[in-house]
């Protein structure tokens, strides 16, 4: 590829080589110790390895084991049906994951959670949103029914429709739908979505920060020439005493892309919070 700039008389040559690039789907974050995340943006062939594999990792930075994990299908627009099935199997081993049914009532299809891989131990809370559709309804219509997760976020899209492509012939040919989703309990995805147990407004981190700095109410460290804590000094400050997060938050360039911090989400964190008390209420039950 020869590349000449504006204005000049000079070029120079490039070699490109074309190469296969590998689209990663899935990933993951230890949000602090004991609780993972795990994002999965498609549902490609390897999905399920890829998540099995992010939950191993995350033990291993938490000490060989999780009290909780969030499972982010938010943005997640599907993919493969055998993989939604296989995503599902990850977390229960048994029963139903989805069915599907035509016109024809006799001729239904299920498909079954797989035995053996399941994590039944990890409590587990699943984020969706209104562009979680088809594969992603189908995993989360499944934990739900199952009482295997707590849904939190917004209802999903609503693709519960099965398509098949007829070959014409001559490069040409016929996308037809034929059937519908049917989550375990045999309700149907199709227009309704998935509703989540608990409904979570979509809110801006940085908004969210500023509107809590500007209503934060005065505690002693916020004193000047307060008592410092011999233990500790007053986490992310300065010598100034101003906090390092709002200087590097000032220096921020606003038109910067966007990169994505599942710690600075505020749906991960209330994810997070429910996950915690989880164990909170686990414990007193037990008591």
């Amino acid at each position: 590829m020869t590349i000449a700039k504006e204005g000049s008389t000079s070029s120079r040559d490039f070699k490109i080589v074309r190469e296969l690039i590998k689209i990663q789907s899935v990933k993951s974050e230890l949000l602090e110790p004991g609780f993972g995340y795990v994002r999965l943006t498609n549902f490609n062939e390897t999905a399920a390895n890829d998540i099995k594999k992010a939950i191993t990792e995350l033990e291993k930075k938490s000490s060989g084991k999780l009290s909780g994990l969030v499972f982010d299908l938010r943005y997640n627009p599907g993919g493969l049906l055998d993989q939604a099935v296989d995503v599902t199997s990850l977390f229960i081993d048994e029963g139903v994951v989805v069915s599907t049914m035509g016109r024809n009532k006799d001729q239904k299809e299920v498909r079954y959670a797989t035995k053996g891989a399941a994590r039944k131990d990890l409590p587990l809370a699943v984020l969706v949103n209104g562009s979680s559709a088809s594969a992603s309804e189908i995993v989360a219509g499944a934990l739900q029914d199952h009482n295997r997760a707590l849904l939190l976020g917004q209802t999903t899209f609503g693709k519960g429709s099965v398509q098949t492509i007829l070959d014409l012939g001559q490069e040409m040919g016929l996308k037809l739908t034929v059937a519908r989703y049917y989550t375990p309990s045999g309700k149907s995805i199709q227009e309704k979505g998935v509703t989540p147990d608990v409904v979570l407004e979509d809110l801006d981190s940085k908004v969210l920060a500023s509107a809590r700095k500007q209503s934060k109410s005065i505690r002693e460290k916020d004193l000047k020439r307060h008592m410092v804590n011999p233990d500790k000094t007053a986490e992310g400050k300065s010598a100034s005493g101003e906090s390092e997060s709002a200087k590097k938050e000032e220096s921020e360039d606003e038109g910067a892309p966007f990169k994505f911090n599942p710690r600075d989400d505020y749906q991960v964190s209330q994810a997070l919070g429910y996950l915690k008390s989880f164990q909170v209420f686990e414990r007193i039950t037990k008591k």
